[in-house]
């Protein structure tokens, strides 16, 4: 008999993964995306590089160390980062919810009676309760966690990538005018050459007035330029010393010193289209975050299956510490549980599950790629489904 119950719980518990609800998350593929196998102009046999830290394939020391700088100090990055840690530790609590539950607990107590002589009492007592997941409501709870955790660290990259290519734009608009700069006063040097030559050769008859006038026309618009310019290059200074979290100014050691405007490799790996697409944080942030919403209607829909519990106790009690233990009474008890009415709450619950995914897998209004393989993010299941 005991034989008998042993194989029948055993193939009870074995059936439990294939009661697990709501719809399993598969990414669409390339072609179900209708993502080009090569881009246009692509190198054979060409792999994708690593974009993560794409500011060092400028092998420009100066901007790898301003990158680094603004990203320790920059409060959007702050704040991806504790929720980051948010969700870690949801995961952690979800992981936590799927194993039994168990505590101990412990009394003394001491009678006094006029009548008669004292006594006292000492127990203790351990309980232990587990919720059998028959359905896979933790599961999926589990699994939208996980998928929420990799979702926050995958804002976090795009916050940083974000920070990271305003530093950039700043760095090169610096260098840029620096050149700039450059160009304009040799410009200003050979226009102070051309006025003297000009009017020398006025004064030999060889040229009229307006050759001179013409000369120093060039000139003063040339020279015109120059507080401008300058004005645009101490601001850019300014501007990154600010986005490094410091003050307007504090840079100007650094970056006074000219240098030329960074150079790009001269060849970088495309790969295939879905290779550069999975390197973008904003995408698979996207993606996580579909996976999530997904796996969460199946926990809504889990809810509306009985629900199964198993709790237990060991007790023990006597008149002294040192006869615990002597007697020990316990028991184990099994609870079912089903809700038979709650007014269309938990059905509701499951039909709000999928706008989420939907949402989580429609493209921003502010997008202006058209194609439809600029957005990979799979399309939600139906919230109805298996």
């Amino acid at each position: 008999m005991n034989r008998k119950r042993l194989l029948v719980a055993s193939a009870m518990v074995a059936a439990l993964p294939a009661c697990t609800q709501g719809p399993d998350y598969k990414p669409q593929s390339a072609g179900e995306l209708a993502v080009p196998e090569t881009y246009v102009g692509q190198i054979a046999g060409s792999e994708a590089t690593d974009i993560s830290s794409w500011w060092t394939q400028f092998d420009d020391p100066v901007l790898i160390s301003l990158v680094e700088q603004a990203t320790a100090g920059n409060l959007d990055i702050a704040q991806a980062m504790a929720r980051v840690e948010q969700a870690q530790a949801s995961l952690k609590q979800s992981r936590g919810a799927v194993l039994p539950q168990i505590d101990a607990s412990g009394s003394s107590g001491r009678n006094i009676n006029n009548q008669a002589p004292d006594n006292s009492s000492f127990s203790q007592s351990v309980n232990a309760r587990w919720t059998l997941d028959l359905f896979g409501g933790q599961k999926r709870s589990v699994e939208a966690a996980q998928a929420s955790y990799q979702a926050a660290g995958f804002s976090l990259g795009n916050a940083q990538a974000l920070v990271a290519a305003e530093v950039a734009r700043n760095y090169v608009d610096l260098r840029s005018l620096q050149d700039r700069l450059l160009i304009a006063r040799a410009s200003l040097e050979t226009q102070d050459q051309n006025v003297r030559i000009a009017g020398w050769r006025a004064e030999a008859g060889l040229v009229s007035a307006i050759d001179v006038e013409q000369a120093k026309t060039q000139r003063a618009q040339t020279a015109a330029s120059l507080p401008l310019l300058m004005q645009a290059e101490t601001q850019a200074r300014y501007r990154l010393a600010v986005i490094t979290g410091q003050a307007p100014g504090a840079l100007d050691d650094l970056l006074k010193e000219v240098a030329s405007v960074p150079s790009v490799p001269p060849q970088i790996g495309l790969g295939i289209p879905t290779d550069i697409l999975r390197q973008r944080p904003d995408v698979r942030a996207a993606e996580r975050d579909l996976a999530a919403q997904t796996a969460r209607i199946g926990v809504s829909k889990a809810q509306l299956y009985p629900s199964l519990s198993l709790t237990g106790s060991l007790n023990t009690t006597a008149a002294s510490p040192g006869t615990l233990g002597d007697l020990i009474t316990g028991g184990l008890f099994a609870n079912i549980a089903q809700v038979i009415f709650d007014g269309g709450q938990l059905k509701a619950a499951v039909l709000g599950r999928a706008p989420p995914a939907r949402a989580a897998s429609t493209p921003p209004p502010t997008s202006r790629c058209g194609a439809p393989w600029a957005h990979p993010t799979p399309r939600p299941p139906n919230a109805t489904g298996p």
